[in-house]
């Protein structure tokens, strides 16, 4: 990692860009990378600066990405970086209303696809991500930043528990199974 012209990227939810960074031979050259839904699709990536990130790598990081077609949002390092803080609380509140019988997994994904134009809500967003995944990067973030909001629901944990993961398993909060009639906790 010794290179002069080598940029280093993370894509790390978990480790921040400054623990990657300290593990290498040259830290000024690490910038964070998280991509907004799959690169192929994605109009905007945030760019992280690692405390010792250089001016000049962090400008060389963003030209690659704009040759790629990428808005650039350039952000300093923290936990979780700003789209999944913003994503996993959404998901999170999603899942308290839904323990709360407020609404059902429809309800609550119609209203922010509907009334919020989200392309996917927040519920079927989790369950394609996984919600043993999204359950992991909840309580990472309540680790890191000691907010009570990401506490994840216990529905979540209970959920896990019982091996309700998401797509991975046909059944979350959405059953992905035509061979499942009924869903076995909500009323969708």
């Amino acid at each position: 990692m010794s290179s002069k012209a080598m940029i280093f990227f993370t894509t790390s939810k978990i480790n921040s860009v400054n623990y990657i960074a300290s593990l290498t031979e040259d830290p000024k050259k690490v910038v964070g990378l998280q991509f907004i839904g799959y690169f192929e699709s994605i109009k905007i990536v945030e760019l992280i600066k690692g405390i010792h990130t250089s001016q000049k790598t962090l400008m060389d990081a963003q030209n690659i990405l704009k040759k790629m077609d990428k808005e650039v949002i350039i952000l300093k390092d923290s936990p979780g970086f700003m789209i999944n803080r913003l994503v996993f609380t959404l998901i999170n509140e999603s899942i308290h209303l839904l323990n709360e019988g407020i609404g059902t997994p429809k309800n609550i994904d119609d209203e922010m696809e509907l009334g919020m134009g989200m392309a996917i809500g927040p519920l079927k967003l989790a369950d394609k991500i996984g919600l043993d995944n999204t359950l992991k990067i909840l309580h990472h973030l309540y680790e890191e930043t000691g907010n009570n909001k990401y506490l994840p629901c216990p529905l979540l944990k209970n959920m896990v528990n019982a091996g309700y993961v998401g797509v991975k398993s046909n059944v979350g909060f959405f059953n992905y199974s035509a061979e499942i009639l009924d869903f076995p906790i909500f009323n969708t």
